[in-house]
């Protein structure tokens, strides 16, 4: 699923340095970087971003990564259904999009103003639970 290969190259995102509230899918992104930067370094730094492998790296570490990254790595792993509001987004305005590294997160954050309602609730919702 597109949206959940974004997600898990999130890690890749560390140039959203400059996170806004008024763009959700930046700040989802940036808050999940931010809580699982360092166990992504110490436990999945030589895994290949992409089709979930970097989220499931870290579930599989999960006693071992910081209860903050756990958290956030729990509300990605069971964000699947919220996230499924945003495939006809993904489908219409990032169709030519590579999976990977981040790409997906980046074209929804270029047309945010052309995402669903429906996409950007679901956004928020997962955002809203993150730690950091």
């Amino acid at each position: 699923m597109k949206i959940i290969t974004a997600i898990s190259c999130i890690f890749m995102m560390a140039s959203i340095a400059n996170v806004h509230a008024a763009n959700p899918i930046r700040s989802f992104a940036f808050s999940t970087w931010k809580a699982c930067s360092t166990d992504h370094k110490k436990f999945c730094s030589a895994v290949k971003s992409g089709e979930g492998r970097v989220i499931k790296c870290l579930s599989d570490h999960s006693r071992d990564i910081s209860p903050v990254c756990r958290a956030n790595i729990s509300v990605i792993s069971g964000a699947n259904g919220a996230l499924a509001m945003c495939m006809g987004d993904a489908a219409k305005h990032c169709s030519n999009v590579k999976e990977g590294s981040g790409r997906l997160l980046a074209c929804f954050s270029k047309n945010i103003d052309k995402i669903s309602p429906a996409c950007l609730n679901s956004i928020n919702k997962a955002r809203n639970t993150l730690k950091y």
